[in-house]
């Protein structure tokens, strides 16, 4: 009779277990399996990816890690690859393992549900391309047409507000990551998720909000099926500062803000003060002691367009706050 012992379930580890019949089995059926990286060598000249099953040695040599990798393949070190068993070679204790197969069915599959679930996206991916196209070129020739720049940025976000609509939800993992963008895996399927669809504030960094190895979920924002090209967005899982009723900013209100950048409109440049992730003022800046990026200010409102997320300021100075009560304000 076996005594009781707090914990135990009745199974045992077994730190002996041989690793080669599921390999075999895995070999036979052409199963998809996954492992961390172990480490990297070279093998016959080239890099190979090293895996560890016990007694036996998996490796993946260069032309089998497949086109989805990062520039540097140290970066796979620690993490795990999906993987298929192309040959086992039980004698000399080494797996050959293929993660471009793996990667081949997982795409194969993925964009087949794609397809299905957001057809509509590759038309949606085309009317926000043309529009954020017409939009980069209004800002870059300086235009003066306010008005068709506001129209513009209001037809981006009807546009998105579709696509969120249409987009299936996606489980991603993060693979790598640059200062503007993280390459995420939503099933064999590489997708860019830029910086600015991390936050509904402004992203200096992308590696500050994700590192490898971290999954979410994401929404589909453009589809290129032509081209094999996915962006997604994290931001319809964020909450949407704009969307609070009733709106927490007023006309005439003091607020303290960070400059967060400079752009030109016309011979003049403003300033884009962020209030809060999500929420910018628009102020023209001073001809003589304007504060620089990164400062914090204090800003009235003049004017806001909750349909056009627009807000704009003025910047405040302690010697132009005439009332009591925004004297207090600013000593806050």
């Amino acid at each position: 009779m076996i005594k009781l012992i707090e914990g135990y379930k009745g199974e045992k580890r077994d730190f002996a277990a041989d690793p080669w019949p599921d390999l075999f089995d895995a070999m036979r059926r052409g199963h998809i399996l996954q492992e961390d990286v172990m480490g990297l060598e070279r093998i016959d000249g080239k890099d190979a990816l090293i895996l560890s099953f016990g007694p036996a040695k998996g490796m993946i040599i260069d032309e089998e890690i497949g086109d989805n990798r990062p520039k540097s393949l140290t970066s796979f070190v620690g993490i795990p690859v999906a993987f298929k068993v192309i040959n086992c070679d039980k004698v000399n204790g080494t797996v050959m393992l293929s993660r471009r197969a793996a990667l081949e069915t997982l795409s194969k599959d993925t964009w087949q549900d794609l397809k299905k679930e957001a057809g509509l996206l590759v038309e949606l991916t085309e009317a926000l391309d043309k529009v954020e196209a017409e939009f980069a070129t209004e800002k870059k020739k300086g235009s003066v047409d306010r008005a068709r720049i506001l129209e513009l940025r209001k037809q981006r976000i009807e546009i998105i507000g579709r696509i969120n609509e249409v987009s299936p939800v996606k489980t991603c993992t993060v693979r790598w990551v640059s200062r503007y963008r993280a390459s995420v895996d939503i099933g064999g399927v590489m997708a860019e998720l830029p910086a600015k669809e991390l936050s509904r504030g402004l992203v200096l960094d992308a590696r500050e909000i994700v590192a490898p190895g971290d999954s979410f979920d994401v929404k589909i924002l453009k589809m290129y099926p032509d081209t094999g090209t996915v962006v997604v967005t994290l931001k319809p899982f964020l909450p949407d500062p704009w969307a609070v009723q009733p709106f927490k900013y007023q006309v005439g209100g003091l607020y303290r803000g960070r400059i967060v950048k400079e752009k030109e409109r016309g011979n003049k440049k403003r300033l884009v003060v962020e209030l809060e992730p999500g929420i910018n003022a628009e102020m023209w800046k001073p001809e003589a002691g304007a504060p620089s990026v990164g400062a914090e200010v204090k800003v009235a409102i003049r004017r806001i367009k909750p349909d056009n997320h627009y807000i704009e300021a003025n910047l405040v100075s302690q010697r132009s706050i005439a009332s009591p009560v925004l004297q207090r304000a600013w000593q806050r």
